[in-house]
């Protein structure tokens, strides 16, 4: 369900307008996606928005933004009677994130010479406002398992290679393009059984280490092909000893596939894929007790659903 809400504002010398905020969907579960869309009138210098104390980066919605060919796509323009002006914020719900209401500023930026007056504040020069609203929190149910590690890898577990390739990945991770190099909805890179689905509390051996799985696990034949999800460019292409041979595939505007424990790895650091692309064969490297593929997906540093890209656009 879509949710909208109207901002009360009135424009100096110009005509009524209200900017529409849209929440796609209208509540989010832990561990999913929800989009927000700002639509206005004006073209805004910048829109920012500031959610459970993370920074949410609003990035126009351009004609062909999904290619990175195109250098300076047109804004969407609206509907109706004059133009219109959209930007869209994807924001991925913590795991560990408590069920309930919880606050959204957004901030907008003024471009160019123009006033508005926002309930009793005025609009002038270089200054911001700060719209309020909220985003309700619904509790999605996530299942427990015990995993046995095989003797020869259960010191991956407690390895300081796992400290060492977080923060490898976090650093690629923090960063963002404003491009969408993706397009439509997301493919699964490799059909089979779910082996271990993404949010399930993970209880390894003996119980001294457990976490919530980051990702979902798929299941196959070694050397199954395995296809890039959606478009991007590949920014890591390497052997890491807990995850395996890896590839980590930029899909723009802070949306990343990590693709985890591959047999071989067919794309390389710097390349462009498409979509449905073979980038690589599963395998089991890395903490892995069988052949299978980990694909993960963050926005903006935080592990989502990658399954639910896989049945809706954004």
């Amino acid at each position: 369900m879509i949710g909208t809400l109207l901002l009360t504002l009135s424009l100096f010398s110009q005509t009524l307008d209200v900017p529409q905020l849209t929440t796609d969907p209208e509540v989010v579960g832990q561990g999913k996606t929800i989009a927000l869309y700002l639509r206005f009138s004006q073209s805004l210098q910048k829109v920012e928005g500031f959610f459970l104390e993370r920074i949410i980066p609003f990035y126009p919605i351009r004609r062909g933004s999904f290619d990175p060919e195109i250098r300076d796509p047109e804004l969407v323009s609206g509907q109706g009677s004059g133009p219109s002006y959209t930007y869209r914020a994807l924001i991925g719900i913590p795991i560990g994130t408590e069920p309930g209401s919880y606050s959204l500023r957004i901030t907008l930026t003024r471009r160019e010479n123009f006033n508005f007056q926002i309930s009793d504040s005025i609009f002038q020069s270089s200054d911001s406002k700060i719209l309020e609203s909220s985003i309700e929190v619904v509790e999605t149910p996530f299942e427990r398992e015990k995993i046995t590690i095989p003797r020869p890898k259960q010191n991956l577990l407690t390895s300081q290679a796992l400290t060492e390739e977080a923060k490898i990945i976090g650093n690629i991770l923090s960063k963002s393009r404003e491009s969408q190099y993706w397009k439509g909805s997301f493919l699964q890179p490799i059909q089979g059984r779910i082996s271990s689905p993404f949010g399930i509390y993970r209880i390894y051996n003996d119980g001294t280490a457990s976490r919530p799985h980051r990702g979902v696990d798929i299941a196959n034949l070694e050397g199954t092909p395995i296809l890039a999800p959606n478009s991007g460019r590949v920014v890591l292409s390497r052997h890491l000893h807990f995850h395996g041979n890896t590839i980590i595939i930029d899909h723009g505007q802070g949306v990343y596939s990590l693709l985890n424990h591959l047999k071989r790895r067919f794309a390389h650091k710097g390349d462009r894929v498409k979509k449905g692309e073979k980038v690589g064969l599963v395998g089991e490297t890395g903490l892995a007790t069988g052949p299978h593929l980990h694909w993960g997906l963050s926005i903006s540093e935080i592990r989502v659903d990658a399954l639910e890209w896989t049945e809706r656009e954004w």
